[in-house]
């Protein structure tokens, strides 16, 4: 499949969220193919709290084409669209049109736009590349919008932006980036913003959990192991086979909290962070510990004897 051109459409709105339109005219060569699409919310193609109101049509549609589009709303925030097969050597134009909820990161009286051109997969070459950019009435730039990447033109027009590129290879990037000064509008932080604030600040405490966790196993672990040193084995108050048992009973309870927190850490590493992994991975590395320490003081129990 060629891609004969690639627009796409950004409409930034009073709330804070982008109304997108991606139009894309695309001739097959050889032999039939479907065209997809996946919009990434927590990828890099958009930083975006969630996609609402997708639409997918193919633009003047032939009434004998068989098939329909199919939208696919995944449980992640993902969405993945497919539209019907193409005959060979037949160029349509597929029309996706989406609402990106909290796209703008707010600070003060001003918003970040970061906006990644995501290639399309499979990567297809592009022989023209248009992408506009509109603000509301109640924005302006408060700096020039400007794209990451070779061979874009950028220009001005009323209430936006414009840029163009001529032929774009297979898979390669580009980042639209624009700073809107908001006036007097209200935008509320997106999630996402909200979650990385909160993660920046748990991130130190979550750390010193893990550290304190480590620190109480392995001191436990030395103690155990300190008494029960050969030169003292007769005056401890269990063998040290009992001992070793124990640790190694201590160690599965710590694996299944361990593994039990590790299961919850998939629901909580987006409002809290990466640095909540850091719990279950000292629960699961004293874990380890307990068991080699407990299997190998019971073994020392059997030599000695």
């Amino acid at each position: 499949m060629v891609v004969e051109r690639r627009q796409i459409d950004l409409v930034i709105q009073e709330d804070g969220a982008v109304h997108v339109t991606e139009t894309v005219t695309a001739r097959t060569v050889g032999r039939p193919e479907e065209f997809e699409r996946e919009l990434t919310r927590r990828g890099d193609s958009a930083r975006v709290d969630r996609f609402e109101a997708v639409d997918a049509s193919i633009v003047a549609e032939d009434p004998s084409a068989p098939g329909q589009v199919l939208i696919e709303m995944r449980g992640n925030g993902d969405v993945h669209v497919r539209w019907p097969e193409a005959p060979a050597d037949v160029a349509r134009t597929y029309r996706l049109d989406y609402r990106a909820e909290g796209a703008l990161e707010v600070i003060g009286t001003r918003a970040w736009l970061r906006w990644r051109l995501t290639p399309l997969m499979p990567s297809y070459p592009i022989a023209d590349v248009v992408v506009t950019l509109q603000v509301p009435a109640g924005m302006r730039f408060a700096e020039p919008p400007a794209i990451a990447g070779e061979g874009w033109t950028l220009t001005a027009q009323p209430g936006g932006v414009r840029a163009t590129h001529g032929a774009q290879a297979p898979g390669q990037e580009a980042r639209l980036t624009a700073v809107m000064d908001i006036g007097a509008l209200t935008l509320l932080e997106p999630r996402w913003q909200q979650n990385a604030d909160r993660a920046r600040e748990m991130a130190p405490a979550f750390l010193s959990g893990a550290l304190c966790i480590l620190v109480v196993g392995v001191g436990a672990i030395i103690m155990v192991r300190v008494q029960y040193m050969k030169s003292r084995a007769t005056s401890a108050l269990m063998s040290a086979r009992d001992a070793g048992r124990g640790l190694v009973v201590t160690g599965v309870v710590v694996l299944v909290l361990g593994a039990a927190t590790a299961a919850g850490v998939p629901f909580a590493i987006e409002r809290y962070g990466p640095s909540i992994a850091t719990i279950p991975a000292s629960l699961i590395l004293v874990c380890v510990l307990m068991l080699v320490a407990g299997i190998r003081l019971g073994r020392w129990h059997i030599d000695i004897r």
